[in-house]
């Protein structure tokens, strides 16, 4: 949503800048007048900006919303992130320790700092541990998992339009529960210590 809002802003802010910049040209060409120029500039210059905000209003929101429209949608599994936070290792490259209690297995991760450690115990039936394929470091992510109406397709375009329009219906709650996710995203060369 926000990369759209991007482009609606560059592409009204290319066209008040164009027509800013022809209406100044021609203005000062035709009044001699400082005075009556500026009253001029002025008005065509409320003109000029109202234009671009129109611009602005189709490319950020009535171009997305007839994709979201018109476009062909199915339902599918949609991630809500609820909570996320980075993790440090308790000692070196140990970012998890892991724990056998009653023939099932709990993963205890460091939410805190080196020094100041604060654990989380995490049982092995709800978490997924995935390779960080990013410089952003170690992290922690709860998603619920949902099934709701989404475009179909994997392009930029379609993923702009789901984030935009599919989360408005991810707050209204109109998806099905799946479930809950837990991930960690580990740096390469992670160790899991067993206890």
């Amino acid at each position: 949503m926000v990369i759209l809002l991007y482009i609606g802003f560059m592409v009204g802010a290319t066209i008040a800048f164009i027509l800013f910049n022809g209406q100044s040209k021609r203005i000062k060409k035709k009044f001699k007048n400082p005075n009556s120029s500026r009253k001029v500039f002025i008005k065509f210059a409320i003109l000029d900006l109202i234009i671009a905000l129109f611009f602005m209003f189709i490319f950020s929101y009535l171009i997305p919303l007839g994709i979201w429209t018109f476009g062909r949608k199915e339902v599918l599994p949609t991630e809500k992130i609820i909570f996320e936070t980075a993790i440090s290792p308790f000692s070196d490259e140990t970012y998890i320790k892991v724990k056998k209690v009653d023939n099932n297995e709990l993963y205890h991760i460091n939410l805190g700092t080196k020094d100041k450690v604060e654990e989380k115990i995490i049982n092995k039936n709800n978490l997924e541990i995935v390779e960080a394929t990013r410089v952003d470091g170690a992290k922690y992510r709860e998603a619920l998992i949902y099934d709701f109406k989404r475009l179909k397709g994997d392009t930029i375009i379609h993923t702009l339009v789901n984030d935009m329009f599919a989360n408005i219906y991810m707050q209204d709650k109109d998806g099905t529960f799946l479930e809950k996710k837990i991930r960690i995203y580990l740096p390469k060369g992670y160790k899991i210590e067993n206890q």
